[in-house]
């Protein structure tokens, strides 16, 4: 069981990240709110970062259950790349899928 400190730390970790909408650990220390120093802050989020395994089968149900999916589901991972005149356009995609048929919609109106 993890310790208050750590679920303290954990829960202001995931504040500051939708705060400052970014996942640089510099910019994160900077607001994280602990009277140390920022450079102080910073190692913290390191060593809290170092050995971070979650377990990524409860992940998914939490995440499943969260955005409201049903139990009959399936993920599909599609990359394409485009080039608009000199610049490529790259896109990853990941759908969920729940087992139904589907054919792409030729109605954009």
């Amino acid at each position: 069981m993890p310790s208050i400190n750590l679920t303290k730390t954990i829960a202001a970790f995931l504040v500051v990240i939708l705060t400052v909408q970014s996942v640089n650990l510099v910019k994160i220390a900077n607001v994280f709110p602990t009277q140390a120093a920022k450079s102080s802050a910073y190692k913290r989020l390191q060593r809290l970062l170092k050995d971070f395994c979650p377990d990524l089968d409860t992940l998914t149900l939490f995440l499943a259950h969260l955005c409201k999916i049903p139990a009959h589901w399936s993920l599909s991972l599609d990359r394409s790349n485009w080039k608009l005149g000199k610049k490529h356009i790259n896109v990853l995609m990941l759908s969920i899928g729940n087992y139904t048929p589907l054919a792409p919609s030729t109605d954009l109106g």
